[in-house]
């Protein structure tokens, strides 16, 4: 009875095999090898650590397909973030990674920024011991298969400038159409088997929050006009009752449906250009603008949990912008339906039961929905601040929310001043401009 579906599994396996040993034959390099930025190094809650860069979906892709991955695994602590070398450091030091992608970067950044062997910077501690920019590592590598997702940091400054949110900080479209057409050039000298993928519209960020959001997460939606936004940096405020709304009255702390309209809008047309570049090296493009479309029409349900886009919905950590575990597992079963159609290969896609288990053990998967999360305690500043915050720190996910106290919300800012280089001694209150700095610092936002 069992021998049929036996006999179907060692075909495919045979199939994959053997195409694997012939790119490993063809490559000097990594079989595979990453390219983007935090999203494939693997950042959750604003940092990038040996906890949390075997989840990528890049690292899920390499075990489906069974090859190896080395990752550039980074030994941090409970206030480290992304972007800073700070009490970060590389586990091997020596490791020559597959994956490539650095926290932080742009598409400009990608082409031009160089790893000089000094680890002061997140592109140090990714690419060393090699020296030199993501694409001249690439280059000399001679891969056999390259997964390259860029593109989000471009759009990303338009959310993060918590302050002046009016969707104007973007890489203009004239710029990214002549560095995506480089990257594309570069890549397709190479001769190898080469994905993409576009971006999602930015207002499906759960880094943006909307009424619903505010009144879910701060407790009312302090007057936020329907179809605005604020952002994750304005919550936190609500939250620890630093502002009673008042920020929500100033245009620069809102993103009003023409501003949002308008970024997204930006985001099309970059699109436009990651399709039409791709296209003339016919490298095929995985439609994360439509992934993230279906996520939203028809949300999956794992371990009983229905994942949604929006904050603590379970697609994203704890800083709303990086994928959770379960995010990044039906991430990389979106890459492979695309590489199997595009390249002829049968690459399994992680199954239903392990995408249960995956969810079921995900820290930022809220599986009693009392709105707090597990999360991973002191792994980084912004686990420890949402700790501290009552965010996180569920481990029987029956654990009540609750409230912050005022004298709680000091203490708060008070580490992140000592840690930010103030003086956590200085006297009187904090002002809402300095705490949304602090906060904004705690998940890796430096202006």
């Amino acid at each position: 009875m069992a021998i049929a579906p036996i006999r179907g599994t060692l075909v495919i396996l045979l199939f994959l095999t053997a195409f694997l040993c012939a790119v490993a034959a063809s490559a000097q390099g990594p079989v595979l090898l990453g390219m983007g930025d935090s999203v494939g190094e693997g950042v959750q809650s604003a940092d990038a650590n040996l906890f949390t860069q075997p989840s990528s979906y890049l690292s899920i892709i390499a075990g489906q397909a069974g090859v190896p991955f080395p990752l550039p695994l980074i030994v941090s602590n409970p206030f480290g973030w992304t972007g800073s070398a700070d009490g970060r450091s590389r586990l091997d030091p020596n490791l020559q990674a597959a994956n490539l992608s650095v926290s932080g970067q742009r598409l400009h950044e990608l082409l031009r920024e160089q790893a000089d062997g000094v680890i002061d910077a997140e592109v140090d501690l990714v690419l060393a011991p090699r020296l030199g920019t993501q694409i001249e590592v690439a280059e000399s590598l001679d891969p056999g298969f390259i997964i390259c997702f860029v593109g989000g940091n471009d759009l990303l400054n338009a959310l993060t400038s918590f302050d002046q949110l009016n969707g104007t900080q973007v890489t203009p479209v004239a710029d990214f159409e002549r560095d995506y057409r480089e990257l594309m050039t570069r890549l397709g000298a190479l001769g190898k088997p080469v994905v993409v993928a576009n971006l999602p519209d930015p207002d499906k960020s759960a880094f943006l929050f909307d009424r619903d959001d505010l009144i879910a997460h701060a407790g009312g939606d302090y007057g936020l006009p329907a179809g605005s936004y604020t952002t994750l940096i304005e919550a936190a405020l609500l939250r620890l009752g630093l502002d009673d709304g008042t920020n929500l009255q100033d245009p620069n702390w809102v993103l009003d449906p023409a501003e949002a309209a308008a970024l997204v809008q930006h985001a099309e047309a970059l699109n436009q250009v990651i399709a039409a570049e791709a296209a003339v090296f016919d490298f095929p493009v995985v439609d994360l603008n439509a992934f993230t479309d279906e996520i939203i029409q028809n949300p999956p349900v794992h371990a009983g949990v229905t994942i949604s886009t929006r904050y603590l919905g379970g697609l994203n950590s704890i800083d709303g912008v990086h994928p959770s575990n379960i995010g990044h597992a039906l991430l990389a079963n979106e890459f492979i339906k695309v590489i199997n159609r595009r390249y002829s290969l049968k690459i399994p896609k992680v199954p239903a039961r392990v995408l249960n288990l995956i969810a079921f053990l995900d820290p930022f998967v809220d599986l009693d929905g009392d709105r707090q999360v597990r999360g991973r305690p002191f792994v980084g500043l912004g686990e420890t601040v949402a700790f501290l915050m009552g965010v996180s720190g569920d481990p029987s996910e029956d654990v009540p929310q609750g409230a912050v106290a005022p004298a709680g919300a000091r203490d708060i800012l008070d580490l992140l001043r000592s840690l930010q280089g103030g003086s956590a001694a200085r006297q009187g209150a904090v002002s809402k401009q300095e705490a949304a700095g602090l906060l904004a610092g705690a998940l890796g936002i430096r202006r």
